[in-house]
């Protein structure tokens, strides 16, 4: 499953790899800061991961060396949730000769992903130039770190909902709206909700099938809460999440990435946290009808 890459006409390169994993955890995993400083990061700690993820939305990135720092920036053409992003980049010493054009997809694959990229520079001599550096070799290295990271790291689900950060922010943090989305399927519900909003403040949120045959509660502590921007929480068993809201087209991306619980499968544990989330969007969708 190693990188591959192959010249295409003359200014372009084309790599391709695949991964064990699906196409929405690996392209959330090519946005998500808490994500990319743990696979960018390889051989140069990614000191700087700043990401705005929607079209015209800029990105930063700088790496730390023994000899000082490597800068790069870009801004977002199209984004295709799970499926394609275009991107513009810039290294700030531009040894390319100007901007470097990056189609990146996603197809899915019975047993994973196959990522196509295809890189389109200014010259023939910066593609070619490309081919005798280390480049390449650096690539693959973060993608093993990568495919380790989707198999064994913090899972990540995302949704977007058509209304504003703030709004989307009250959505998920107001107890009352919190018992509207708090499931994940019809046979559960969750009856209670209270929230001291305000780091080291606790939360504790009711859940409890329909039948009452059973209930919990998830619960836990506000570790970090930065208004409209990013919330981080500590469950009772130790775990840690992080959700951000960030601007994108049309509304807003809200992103949750969370510890697995080590017991029961990955797939089984994204899928119920995913069913939350689109839950979630719905009601913030509909906060912004009825308002």
């Amino acid at each position: 499953m190693s990188l591959t890459h192959a010249p295409v006409g003359d200014t372009q390169l084309r790599l391709e790899r695949r991964f064990s994993a699906a196409p929405a955890p690996l392209y959330d995993a090519h946005l998500e800061p808490a994500l990319l400083t743990r696979w960018l990061g390889v051989r140069m700690p990614l000191q700087t991961c700043e990401v705005r993820p929607k079209t015209g939305g800029s990105f930063r990135y700088v790496w730390r060396h023994d000899g000082g720092e490597m800068g790069m920036g870009g801004r977002f053409v199209l984004l295709a949730p799970g499926a394609r992003i275009v991107h513009s980049e810039l290294f700030d010493e531009d040894w390319t000769g100007g901007e470097v054009r990056v189609d990146t997809r996603f197809h899915p694959l019975d047993d994973g992903t196959r990522l196509d990229m295809l890189l389109t520079y200014p010259t023939g001599e910066a593609r070619d130039g490309v081919l005798q550096t280390g480049m390449l070799a650096g690539m693959e290295e973060g993608y093993q770190a990568l495919e380790v990271l989707l198999n064994e790291g913090p899972i990540c689900v995302s949704a977007h909902t058509s209304v504003s950060p703030e709004r989307a922010w009250a959505a998920f943090t107001q107890p009352q709206s919190v018992m509207r989305w708090n499931f994940a399927s019809p046979e559960w519900c969750c009856p209670a909700a209270e929230s001291d909003l305000r780091e080291g403040g606790r939360f504790s949120y009711r859940m409890a099938a329909v039948d009452g045959s059973m209930a919990f509660d998830f619960a836990g502590t506000w570790e970090s809460v930065a208004p409209h921007s990013r919330l981080a929480q500590v469950l009772g068993d130790g775990r840690r999440v992080e959700i951000r809201f960030a601007e994108s087209d049309g509304g807003t991306r809200v992103s949750q990435i969370f510890d697995p619980d080590g017991q029961a499968p990955r797939d089984m544990q994204r899928a119920g946290w995913q069913a939350i989330l689109d839950r979630y969007a719905q009601v913030a969708d509909q906060s912004a009808v009825h308002s």
